[in-house]
């Protein structure tokens, strides 16, 4: 071979492959999608105006009546899992009084899915909550959990047959920061001890959840389940690198946010915030973990505002999201291996995705996010899906209709589903198992320079 031929080689295709029996999918919660769930503390708090513009959830995107609709269009994206939750305050709209024909709504629901060969991953907990049960206090009340106890025992039992995967909680820390702490989301507190308590109590409430959805398997017969719960995670980092008191910052906010809350689950005991002493159960109460990664935030400390203070980016020049969070990919990679690390439990990526105006955006988002889960994997981390947020664009909580996360727009007059650019790349990556650059050309040549290493 001459000179010449060594100094040109043929150039590599960028290409991601992943096991043959991953799972591909989307995730959406009950409220952000159903419509019309009149019952829980949502939507009380949405008629008082706290929602961004003063919009309210309303018909939301008529999931309720269209759920067929959307799983087949799931279906034809080769979609293999699907997250959803159960709306609580459906099911007992009234303390103690199960609604039958609300169960047997949700049971349809979870046979279409298997109909059109989507297993579901069922969460309990996404948020909400009845009324009934924000006036007795909510998870502040001392009958709070075996309140909660009681509803999951009843969903377990009626729907359990068609379930391999549940959710208990959903972002614990997410729900107690914004309820209890900054009172963005209802009941609207700003109280350090209550967010504290509710967030200790949030980690019982899964133990009992996990023994409970266990029990009823044991006396039906079913298959072994799998159970989880969904954790926020967020990748700290000091705004200024060169500050020792910026990095102590992130540190603790690395260890605060990301590590604190799985400490039990592999140690058996308490943690810092949370007291001491053993908890019973604990080490026995998680068969995975489910990961939801979203940006990357700044940290510097601050002895005008707090010696905690966080910033959502760095500076101009970090590509944000319409939610003016930023984009760092890496940041999944070292959190996948630090849980991993940590839990030694398989892991699901249950919420990942981008508000944004700009599909080409959101191309390239899922693929720089497939490719740190990759490597994470080519690294020994045991990672079984990946679920992208959202299916179809919902309501995103206080910020209302405002924030595009979907593979599918939606008109709100007629609540027909426009499929996005993003929704085929997707498709494919689905149905093949891989991520290719010919793939990403079809759809977004801009996005080229941006992944291709």
């Amino acid at each position: 071979m001459t000179k010449k031929h060594k100094q040109n080689p043929k150039r590599k295709h960028y290409e991601i492959k992943f096991p043959r029996n991953f799972y591909w999918g989307t995730s959406m919660s009950a409220h952000q999608v159903e419509g019309q769930n009149i019952f829980n503390d949502w939507w009380e708090w949405e008629q008082k105006g706290k929602i961004l513009n003063r919009q309210v959830s309303g018909d939301a995107c008529n999931h309720y009546n269209l759920y067929k609709k959307d799983f087949a269009m799931m279906k034809n994206m080769h979609h293999s899992m699907h997250r959803l939750s159960i709306e609580w305050s459906r099911i007992e709209q009234t303390e103690g009084q199960f609604n039958k024909r609300e169960i047997a709504h949700y049971r349809k629901v979870l046979l279409e899915l298997k109909k059109d060969g989507i297993k579901p991953m069922v969460t309990l907990f996404h948020f909400t909550l009845p009324y009934w049960f924000l006036e007795q206090g909510g998870f502040l009340n001392p009958n709070g959990r075996k309140i909660f106890n009681r509803y999951v025992r009843r969903i377990v039992t009626e729907l359990g047959d068609l379930v391999e995967y549940w959710i208990t909680i959903n972002e614990p820390y997410v729900y107690t920061n914004f309820s209890y702490w900054e009172g963005l989301w209802p009941p609207g507190e700003h109280s350090i001890i209550k967010f504290i308590k509710v967030l200790k109590e949030l980690l019982h409430v899964h133990i009992d959840a996990y023994q409970i959805i266990k029990e009823v398997y044991r006396n039906n017969g079913w298959r072994n389940s799998q159970v989880g719960f969904a954790k926020s995670f967020v990748w700290f980092d000091p705004q200024n690198k060169r500050s020792i008191m910026g990095r102590a910052v992130a540190r603790m906010y690395q260890y605060l946010y990301n590590k604190l809350y799985f400490k039990p689950f592999y140690t058996g005991r308490y943690s810092l915030l949370f007291g001491y002493g053993k908890i019973h159960n604990a080490k026995e109460s998680l068969d995975f973990v489910g990961v939801n990664y979203y940006f990357r935030c700044a940290c510097k400390f601050s002895v005008f505002k707090s010696p905690l203070h966080m910033r959502l980016h760095t500076d101009k020049t970090m590509e944000r999201t319409l939610f003016n969070w930023e984009v760092f990919p890496d940041g999944l990679y070292y959190l996948l291996k630090l849980t991993y690390r940590k839990v030694k439990k398989p892991i699901f990526i249950t919420e990942n995705g981008i508000s944004t105006l700009d599909d080409t955006q959101r191309i390239s988002y899922i693929v720089r996010h497939l490719d740190a889960i990759n490597r994470a994997m080519r690294d020994g981390v045991d990672i079984r899906g990946y679920l992208y947020w959202s299916f179809i664009d919902n309501f995103e909580w206080a910020e209302g209709y405002t924030q595009p996360f979907g593979l599918v727009a939606m008109n709100h007059r007629t609540f027909e589903r426009i499929p996005k650019s993003s929704s085929q790349v997707y498709s494919e990556i689905c149905k093949t198992g891989k991520v290719t650059d010919h793939m990403i050309s079809k759809y977004a040549k801009r996005i080229k320079d941006r992944i291709l290493r």
